[in-house]
């Protein structure tokens, strides 16, 4: 008689179902938590800033989410000189309105404020951000692949500045590989709709580890790759934060 061996157990998924086990990564979920983030950004021509920033977001039912994003900045100008101070505040609400256990879809809008102290912290501009993101599992690698596009358009612009007009795409891939660890990889295009429709392109690469009881940190360095007439490009750049999601 043929004794057939049990079939072994399936290794666990990584990547566990649902909103839960994503690190805070994911731009689609409606989670409260606070971020703060430190970012030094070589810029085109030789200025340089640094820039500190608290993100503070209220989830309401795992549906709704409203976002305020308050920066210090220091810059460091061609010239020799220096600002810092208080740059642009964003505010942010948001709603999730469709999810499952393999996609979800945020949409939202929010404001810019021309809070910067000085000119050289901020856009001088108020602006409208419009916002649409998903979310998609990719199990069979234990990957999640995010999407954001933005649209940033001025009002009540400086009249000594042009106006803005500014798309933005971000696409990243959040691979899990342990209960505690994931790194993430992609880019952010811009479209400079008031610079002649020029493009540009950051690349950049995420690490970052989950401390337990809701903390994370993670350190993400960048680089542009063409565009760099166009806002938000930098030369180079490297970013650490932490993050509480409760």
């Amino acid at each position: 008689m043929w004794i057939v061996p049990p079939a072994p157990a399936p290794a666990p998924a990584l990547v566990q179902e649902g909103s839960s086990f994503t690190f805070g990564t994911d731009p689609t979920e409606a989670l409260t938590r606070v971020d703060l983030s430190f970012e030094h950004a070589n810029l085109p021509y030789g200025n340089v800033h640094d820039t500190a920033t608290a993100r503070f977001d209220v989830g309401i039912a795992e549906i709704f989410a409203l976002r305020a994003d308050v920066p210090f900045v220091h810059a460091d100008r061609e010239s020799g000189s220096s600002e810092d101070g208080l740059g642009d505040v964003r505010l942010n609400l948001g709603w999730r309105a469709y999810h499952d256990a393999d996609f979800s879809v945020f949409l939202g809008g929010g404001v810019v404020l021309d809070s910067a102290d000085k000119d050289e912290l901020g856009s001088g501009q108020k602006q409208i951000v419009p916002m649409f993101a998903a979310s998609g599992t990719i199990p069979e690698i234990h990957s999640r692949l995010y999407e954001t596009l933005e649209h940033f358009v001025s009002y009540d612009s400086n009249s000594e500045r042009t106006g803005i007009a500014l798309t933005k795409v971000d696409i990243h891939l959040m691979t899990q590989w342990s209960p505690t660890t994931w790194t993430q990889a992609g880019g952010e295009w811009f479209i400079d709709w008031k610079g002649g429709e020029q493009t540009g392109l950051n690349l950049d690469v995420e690490w970052g580890r989950s401390l337990g009881s809701g903390f994370a940190c993670w350190i993400r360095p960048g680089f542009g790759l063409f565009g760099y007439d166009v806002p938000g490009v930098v030369d180079w750049n490297v970013a650490v934060g932490v993050r509480w999601v409760f």
